[in-house]
C-alpha cells in the first residue's frame, strides 16, 4: 500500500510538473492511471503513446470502411455481372425461339424385343447463315473443269471478290455461260471467248440493252440474261435456305424421311451438312448407308462429313465395298472432332461456332455431343447413356441460357424399371430431367423410350422443378 502511495504520489507529481502536455488527448486522470500501470514514465510519454494508439484506431478505421466500400463495390460488380448474365441468357433463350432451326424427330428409339424397335435418329434443320447463300461451294458444284471457261473466269472472280465470296450474279453468268457457250473436254479459252464472258457479265450487271452474239448459237439479249439470273438466284436461295445436321441414323431412317419429307427429301438430303452418330448400335448407325447412298447419287461432289465411333469408318467402307456402292464421305472420330480444322469449317458453314463432346456411359465408345450456335443458343444430345456427370459438365460448358438438352428416356420410374435402365445402361425420365437440371437447361427433350409401354409417363410427376415443367 505503501508502495503504491508513493507511485500514486510521484504520478501526481509528473502531471503538475507538466500541465500543458497532459492536455488535449489525456486527462490527468488517465495520464495518472497509465504511469500508475507502468505504460508511461511521463506525461509527455504517456500522451505520445495514446497519439500513436489513437492513429492506428484511425488507420484501422479507414481500412474497415475501404473494405466495406470494396465489399459494397464487389457486391454491385456481382450484381451487374449477375444482370448482364441473365440479360445474355434471355437474348440466348429469344436467339434460340426465333432462330428458326427445326429439329425433326424421325423415330423414338428402340426396345427390345426387337418386334419393337424403331428408328432413332433426329434431323436439325438450320437457316443458312446469310452470307452463306453465296458459298463458294454453290459455284464449284454448278461448274467444274470440264466447263472452261467457267472455271478460269470463276477464278478470276474469286481473286478479286471480298472475304472469297461470290455473288449470285456472278453464278448465274457462269450458268447462262454454259448454256450459250457449250464446251467439252479440257480446252483453253481464245480472246473472242474470253471477250463474251465478259459482256454477258456485263449484261447481268444491269446493262439491258447489250447484246451478246455467238457462232453458232441463237442470239441472246441481255433480257434473257437478266431472267436467267433471277431464276438462278431463286434456285439457289431455295436450295440453300436450310442446312441439316443428321443427329444417329438408325434403321430405317431414309424411309422416316422419306414419309416426312415426301417431294422434298432430296432436297433435304442435299442440304445435310454433318451426320453425328453416337454409338455403334443397329438403332443408331444401321440406316447410315441409305442416307450416304441417296445423297452421294445427288451430289457426289459433296463429300458428307460423318462424325461417330471408332469401328463406324470399317463398317462403312466394309458395307460400300460389299455392295458395290460409292459412298461420298469424311469420317472423323467423335473424340477427335472439336481439334480437326475441316470439321470446324463445316460447323461455322452451319451457323455454330463451337462443338465439344465427351464420352458416356453406355457400351465402349459411346459418345455426347454439344453444338453452341453462333446466335447464342446450343443444343447438346446425350445419346444413349445412364446419368452421368460428364453430360453435366459439358451442358455447363455451353453458354448459359437457350442450352436445349435431348435426353434418352428408355425407362419410366417403377422400381423395376429403375434396375432395367441399371442393368442396360439408360435413363430414367426422372434421371434425365435431373440431367437438364443439374446442366440449367432451357428446355429439355426427352427421347429413345420404348413402345411397349401404352403410355407415356407423367412428367409432371416426376419433375425435379417447375422450370422443367415450363
Amino acid at each position: 500500500t505503501a508502495a503504491a502511495l508513493d507511485t500514486g504520489i510521484e504520478a501526481a507529481a509528473a502531471v503538475a510538473a507538466a500541465p500543458a502536455v497532459a492536455a488535449p488527448g489525456l486527462t490527468p486522470v488517465e495520464v495518472m492511471k497509465m504511469i500508475i500501470n507502468g505504460e508511461a514514465s511521463t506525461a509527455v510519454e504517456a500522451e505520445a503513446i495514446a497519439a500513436a494508439a489513437r492513429k492506428d484506431n484511425a488507420e484501422a478505421e479507414a481500412a474497415t470502411v475501404l473494405g466495406r466500400e470494396a465489399s459494397d463495390a464487389a457486391a454491385k460488380a456481382e450484381a451487374a455481372a449477375a444482370a448482364a448474365r441473365e440479360m445474355m441468357a434471355m437474348a440466348a433463350c429469344a436467339a434460340a425461339t426465333s432462330s428458326g432451326a427445326q429439329l425433326t424427330f424421325l423415330g423414338t428409339g428402340a426396345a427390345m424385343p426387337s418386334k419393337y424397335r424403331n428408328v432413332s435418329s433426329m434431323l436439325l434443320q438450320l437457316p443458312t447463315p446469310p452470307h452463306h447463300h453465296v458459298l463458294r461451294r454453290q459455284v464449284e458444284y454448278y461448274f467444274s473443269e470440264a466447263n472452261l471457261p467457267t472455271d478460269r473466269f470463276l477464278q478470276e472472280q474469286l481473286q478479286s471478290a471480298p472475304n472469297g465470296w461470290l455473288a449470285l450474279s456472278v453464278i448465274a453468268t457462269f450458268k447462262r455461260v454454259q448454256a450459250l457457250v457449250p464446251l467439252e473436254g479440257h480446252v483453253v479459252p481464245d480472246t473472242a471467248l474470253a471477250l463474251r464472258v465478259e459482256a454477258l457479265a456485263s449484261a447481268l450487271h444491269g446493262h439491258p440493252t447489250l447484246q451478246i452474239r455467238q457462232k453458232m448459237a441463237d442470239e441472246a439479249t441481255a433480257e434473257d440474261a437478266m431472267a436467267a439470273e433471277e431464276t438462278a438466284a431463286e434456285e439457289v436461295i431455295a436450295e440453300e435456305a436450310m442446312v441439316g445436321v443428321l443427329l444417329d441414323a438408325g434403321e430405317g431412317a431414309m424411309g422416316a424421311l422419306r414419309r416426312r419429307f415426301g417431294e422434298r427429301t432430296d432436297a433435304v438430303l442435299r442440304q445435310l451438312r454433318l451426320v453425328w452418330i453416337s454409338h455403334m448400335h443397329a438403332d443408331h448407325h444401321l440406316g447410315l448407308i441409305s442416307v450416304l447412298e441417296a445423297r452421294t447419287s445427288l451430289v457426289p461432289r459433296e463429300p458428307l462429313l460423318v462424325l461417330g465411333p471408332l469401328a463406324l469408318q470399317t463398317w462403312l467402307r466394309s458395307a460400300a465395298a460389299a455392295l458395290h456402292l460409292p459412298l461420298a464421305f469424311r469420317y472423323v472420330h467423335n473424340g477427335e472432332a472439336h481439334k480437326d480444322a475441316g470439321v470446324g469449317l463445316v460447323l461455322r458453314r452451319l451457323g455454330f461456332d463451337g462443338l465439344r463432346t465427351c464420352p458416356v456411359v453406355h457400351c465402349n465408345d459411346a459418345w455426347a455431343v454439344g453444338l453452341q450456335h453462333a446466335d447464342g443458343w446450343s443444343i447438346l444430345y446425350s445419346g444413349d447413356t445412364r446419368p452421368c456427370d460428364n453430360v453435366v459438365r459439358l451442358g455447363n460448358l455451353m453458354r448459359p441460357g437457350g442450352r436445349l438438352l435431348v435426353h434418352e428416356a428408355t425407362f419410366d420410374d417403377s422400381p423395376l424399371m429403375r434396375q432395367e435402365a441399371e442393368h442396360k445402361r439408360h435413363s430414367t425420365v426422372h434421371e434425365a430431367l435431373a440431367v437438364g437440371e443439374a446442366m440449367h437447361a432451357w428446355r429439355t427433350v426427352l427421347t429413345h423410350f420404348s413402345q411397349r409401354y401404352p403410355k407415356l409417363t407423367d412428367v409432371r410427376a416426376t419433375a425435379t422443378s417447375s422450370r422443367t415443367l415450363q
